[in-house]
């Protein structure tokens, strides 16, 4: 039950951060994780939030995303959607503000290191689609926001575009603090992109879901099953919204798209997700 926005889960999350600061504000060092969740499904910000992007009354809500081909609905509920998708973005950005306010409170900016970094995108009729789905895989699902903050304000209001992993991040915060993992890592530092001493780690990245692969290169995008079914290829230079597919008219790309991906794969496809093909649901899971 909730009776005041106190009671929604990010406030109840960066809150108890916050306590767990001012009980260990004097530690020499101390490392903090927190998990926000929102704003993942289901999108029920207070009304409020709901009213800066959606003021209109009526009784019409859908707290949940509705999977599927966008032009089935009607743009009254997608603007709705998006409304409640954008209420409960500006609930948590509220509370990670209020916990970075106590940061400043306890003099934590100037000493201690910080991330944030977001899971997975979402299409709210991007592509005529509502849901986030491996194929096609979007760059409103696919790319994802990362920030960090320097406590000596290296980098300080730069952007960088070059192509990372979200397992990046681990290896790049150690090295910050000088800290040796104890065992290797997957992923690599990746602070000198940050700070323009170089414009590109990676060549291409691979990710999947379920049995779907989507791999990027400065150039193109490609998303098909993982052994080459139903390609999708775009030219990133001259169509970066994804909206023109030229696959058939690039086979030899998509092979060699193909190609990267099962070599990041291991070098050949892993079984359990051909028996994948046509089943509903999301990511596998691989239980042995």
């Amino acid at each position: 039950d909730r009776n005041s926005e106190e009671d929604y889960f990010p406030a109840q999350v960066f809150r108890e951060g916050a306590r767990w600061l001012e009980r260990n504000q004097d530690a020499e060092r101390f490392f903090l994780v927190l998990d926000s969740f929102d704003p993942h499904e289901p999108w029920d910000p207070p009304l409020y939030y709901r009213k800066i992007y959606d003021p209109d009354d009526d009784a019409i809500d859908f707290l949940s995303s509705l999977y599927g081909r966008a032009d089935q609905l009607s743009g009254r509920v997608l603007k709705r959607l998006r409304a409640n998708y954008a209420g409960e973005v500006t609930l948590v950005d509220r509370w990670l503000g209020f916990f970075l306010e106590e940061m400043r409170n306890l003099n934590l900016m100037e000493n201690t290191l910080i991330a944030v970094i977001s899971d997975h995108g979402h299409c709210i009729g991007e592509h005529n689609l509502v849901g986030k789905q491996g194929h096609p895989m979007s760059r409103e699902i696919a790319d994802l926001v990362l920030m960090i903050h320097h406590p000596a304000g290296e980098g300080s209001g730069t952007t960088c575009e070059s192509l990372i992993y979200n397992y990046d991040l681990p290896p790049t915060l150690l090295a910050r603090l000088g800290i040796e993992p104890e065992k290797p890592m997957d992923g690599k530092d990746i602070w000198s992109l940050a700070l323009g001493k170089e414009k590109g780690i990676y060549d291409h990245l691979t990710c999947g879901w379920g049995p779907f692969v989507m791999v990027r290169d400065r150039r193109y995008w490609y998303n098909a099953y993982l052994w080459g079914e139903s390609p999708l290829l775009y030219d990133l230079e001259a169509d970066p919204k994804l909206e023109k597919n030229i696959a058939q008219e690039y086979p030899l790309i998509c092979e060699r798209m193909k190609d990267l991906a099962i070599a990041d794969a291991g070098g050949k496809v892993p079984e359990f997700l051909r028996k994948l093909k046509g089943e509903p649901g999301c990511t596998p899971l691989l239980v042995e």
